[in-house]
């Protein structure tokens, strides 16, 4: 099984992850399957595989009893989360991506959020990376000092702050972006957009995660040294945050075209 593309942190392999994954070891899944409803008119999009416990058994196989982090549709999360169940993950959690910049379509509600499935294997004591996860307590929009901001405003322990400290946030089930949290308070834990005009430059992927959002996530599930993979790697977003932060990850993409994407994006000096 030669790779499609190779380097000191990340592999790519062009082919059905079915056939890739039984021959991989790993650490922890962050992944975007296929949301199943034919988005944009692709085919790639309802082939019924995401909701197939057989395809999420190879990575219940495969991972070395960390976490799998798998994106939704609002629509259809219920079965592919299902699908992960019955493979035989136990099911930890579910975190919202909350943003405000989706396009409403004809006379459907505007799409305003993403689910990602939070699982691991049963009886695993894999912990999430709660303290390099912590999200800055700095008051942004009222130049307060960090670790200070949210007490001025009547925040306590119990909503995830360290009094007097810079710790930070203890990381939410809820991102949402900067457009949603406005000057609210409670919005401030983590936000980050849509891909940006300039990000999806050298990303044309229909279905682009931003590079800020998988870097998060992958920071929460996958320690130094570990090793991150991706069935459905797509344009390669998940490989290029692993990257960043000096993580190992591999890539499976059945689509040779998101291959060479990939493969390009991964392939520059600097990574943003």
């Amino acid at each position: 099984m030669d790779p499609y593309y190779s380097d000191d942190l990340v592999t790519i392999y062009h082919g059905d992850c079915r056939e890739i994954l039984p021959a991989l070891t790993f650490d922890a899944v962050v992944t975007d399957p296929p949301y199943e409803i034919g988005y944009a008119g692709n085919h790639w999009d309802k082939t019924g595989v995401a909701f197939d416990p057989s395809l999420w058994s190879l990575c219940l196989n495969g991972v070395n009893g960390g976490h799998l982090l798998a994106f939704g549709s609002p629509r259809t999360h219920h079965r592919l989360m299902a699908a992960i169940e019955d493979a035989g993950f136990d099911i930890r959690d579910v975190i919202c991506w909350l943003y405000a910049s989706g396009m409403p379509k004809g006379a459907n509600l505007k799409p305003a959020y993403e689910p990602v499935i939070v699982a691991r294997p049963p009886g695993s004591k894999a912990a999430l990376q709660i303290e390099a996860s912590r999200v800055s307590t700095t008051d942004r929009f009222g130049g307060g000092k960090a670790g200070t901001s949210g007490f001025a405003q009547g925040y306590t322990k119990g909503d995830g702050w360290t009094a007097g400290s810079d710790k930070g946030r203890w990381p939410a089930n809820v991102i949402t972006d900067e457009a949603v949290n406005g000057n609210e308070e409670w919005g401030r834990y983590f936000y980050c957009p849509k891909p940006s005009r300039q990000e999806r430059r050298d990303n044309p992927h229909p279905a682009a995660k931003p590079v800020d959002l998988l870097s998060y996530l992958v920071g929460l599930v996958a320690t130094p040294n570990s090793t991150v993979v991706d069935p459905f790697m797509g344009s390669g977003t998940t490989l290029r945050a692993a990257k960043n932060l000096g993580r190992r990850a591999v890539g499976i993409e059945l689509d040779e075209r998101y291959c060479e994407i990939a493969a390009k994006r991964l392939g520059q000096q600097v990574l943003a």
